[in-house]
């Protein structure tokens, strides 16, 4: 690496301990010096040993990076209460700040561990701790990870999560709620709760299979991935939808320097300004007697704040894309993971999000029933597809991975998805998360059963009560309701399947003849970033797969059993009475204090 390209300026920032606490002095009040970074440096282990777990730095002047690092007793990169601590105190003072424009999260050795999430084993050890003491630390396990997610849901301005190195678990989930990702060759990412005994909080099983491209139209590959905890590469991360942007390792730190050119604050002016015509008509027509109608004024706040941000996401999203390189680009004998017989497999496997689940307590036999089927298939009519030799392996090997997850939390994870999918805003989403984690953690059976598969264990009442479904139809997949500038995350990256599938309904559309003119029409379409990888990912992953040809025109295929051989687990169909249960009544506002409070007053009550 040049040396010219690694001579960054950067702000230094001071962490100070006052009142038991890190406090964070502004930069304002500290020299600016110049560093020249070098690889050797960049890779160095114990290059910030004796620092905290969590530090920061000043790019440019208006990007700030927060980096984990592995110090002293932390080799893993756990994410214990103090640098989650810190994490959350670092984040919202740059989301805050009026100087910082960006926010990038990194690990401070490239290529090693980001993080590997929460510590299974100190969530199990508040077993041994008497009440007063699991009362107070179980209220530092609820409380952070919570106000990082909802930093992130409400961020006002981009945050940037770069996974270059292995990343695990919470790490992962507070990942998915950022405006941007970037995957680099070195990058090994997991959502592995479920096979460590924990669950997948932090509104993951709402947002990670919004986020997934192939697979099905219905986020069966993000279902998959929570299901089993399987690893991704880089590559394959962005192929998924995990990452909006697949960047070599050597081009990361260009990157983000380059994302300092983006001055969104400056382009806010002057979108402003190209608004100003537009907005003083509205407002005329909306004015009686000198006095202007509330109504309006609102929603020309609302609408210009949705325009800005669109733009400026967008306007990063192309600094980053600059930088991006097709997933084939080192190493060029790359597959991607999964392949077309796995994929239908995982369609058709973990299509568990429809009406007739909305309030079915084991959706996970459903899962186990329809692999059982694929694996036990000998020919017939009974599917609209030949399960061969290839889809019955695969469905093997899945069958062994859930086959390590205890019963209890395949049941609490499946009806996780199911109950969330139905949630129209990712607040709320967070906020039963929140509950639902209290509950866990306040289960000695379940806190036992971490890294310990134990069969014979039940959720619980209260659990599962917090996860059922009001009303007997099916909204909109995908529509849940993501603010500030998360707000268009979804569209970013590779197009999706859902997405693809609905194209085709468009004028414009509908009388392609040809999957060439398809691709066509899709390249031209601007929002979708990840055009260096379009071709490639289309062509392979899913066109073949998903798209026939009939008539002259383009239609989309779809695994359908036509009757059923196996005897398949009941599934209750759901109440259509008036008397359905009432769903626990949650604030949309995450309320981090009150649930803490309502936890401290429970384990009160017992004590």
């Amino acid at each position: 690496m040049l040396a010219s390209r690694n001579i960054i300026k950067r702000t230094g920032f001071t962490l100070k301990r006052s009142n038991a606490k890190f406090n964070i002095i502004n930069s304002s009040f500290t020299s600016t010096k110049r560093y020249i970074l070098t690889d050797a440096s960049l890779i160095n282990k114990n290059r910030f040993f004796e620092e905290l777990n969590v530090i920061n730095e000043s790019l440019n002047g208006t990007l700030r990076v927060i980096k984990m690092n592995p110090s002293k007793g932390n080799d893993n990169l756990f994410l214990t209460t103090e640098n989650l601590d810190l994490l959350h105190e670092n984040l919202t003072t740059f989301l805050t700040s009026p100087v910082c424009e960006c926010v990038i999260v990194n690990s401070v050795v490239e290529g090693e561990t980001f993080s590997s999430g929460i510590n299974p084993q100190e969530l199990k050890n508040l077993v041994s701790l008497d009440q007063e003491n699991r009362v107070r630390e179980s209220i530092q396990f609820l409380k952070y990870p919570y106000k990082i997610a909802s930093d992130l849901l409400n961020a006002k301005k981009p945050v940037v999560f770069v996974y270059n190195g292995k990343s695990e678990s919470t790490i992962n989930s507070l990942g998915n709620l950022a405006s941007l990702k970037i995957s680099t060759e070195y990058a090994q990412w997991s959502m592995n709760q479920l096979q460590n005994g924990l669950l997948p909080d932090l509104a993951t099983t709402a947002i990670l299979p919004k986020l997934t491209t192939v697979g099905g139209t219905n986020g069966q590959l993000g279902i998959y991935l929570l299901m089993t905890g399987d690893t991704l590469s880089g590559e394959d991360a962005y192929l998924s939808g995990i990452s909006t942007h697949y960047i070599p390792y050597d081009a990361v730190d260009d990157a983000i320097l380059r994302l300092s050119d983006c001055n969104f604050y400056k382009n806010k002016a002057y979108l402003k300004l190209e608004a100003l015509t537009l907005n003083t008509e509205i407002l005329n027509k909306n004015t009686k007697r000198g006095v202007v109608n509330s109504d309006a004024i609102d929603f020309l706040k609302k609408e210009n704040y949705k325009i800005y941000n669109r733009i400026a996401l967008e306007q990063y999203s192309s600094a980053l894309e600059e930088f991006a390189q097709p997933v084939n680009s080192i190493n060029r004998n790359y597959k991607y993971k999964y392949s077309k017989e796995a994929l239908q497999v995982i369609e058709y496997g973990f299509d568990i999000l429809n009406t007739e689940n909305l309030n079915n307590d084991l959706v996970y036999k459903d899962i186990i029933n329809r692999l059982s089927k694929i694996v036990a298939y000998n020919g017939g009519s009974e599917f609209n597809i030949e399960w061969n030799a290839a889809h019955k392996q695969f469905a093997r090997e899945t069958l062994d991975k859930l086959a390590n997850v205890s019963d209890a939390l395949l049941q609490i994870a499946t009806r996780m998805i199911v109950h969330n999918s139905q949630s129209t805003d990712f607040k709320q989403v967070l906020a039963n998360d929140q509950l639902l984690s209290a509950e866990f953690i306040s289960n000695n059976t379940l806190l036992n059963n971490i890294n310990n598969k134990n069969d014979e264990i039940v959720p619980g009442e209260k659990i599962m009560s917090l996860l059922k479904v009001t009303g007997n139809k099916k909204q909109n997949f995908g529509s849940a309701e993501i603010s500030g500038f998360n707000k268009n995350m979804l569209e970013l990256g590779l197009i999706k399947e859902s997405e693809l599938k609905k194209l085709l309904k468009k004028d414009g559309f509908k009388k392609l003849s040809s999957k060439d003119q398809l691709l066509e029409r899709i390249e031209h379409l601007t929002h979708y970033g990840g055009k260096t990888s379009n071709h490639r990912y289309l062509k392979s992953l899913v066109f073949d797969r998903c798209l026939n040809q009939n008539n002259g025109n383009l239609t989309w295929k779809t695994i359908v059993e036509k009757k059923s051989t196996v005897a398949a687990t009941p599934i209750e169909p759901v109440n259509n009475s008036d008397d359905l249960p009432a769903e626990p009544k949650i604030d949309t506002e995450l309320d981090l204090e009150a649930t803490l409070e309502q936890f401290e007053k429970k384990n009160d009550e017992q004590k």
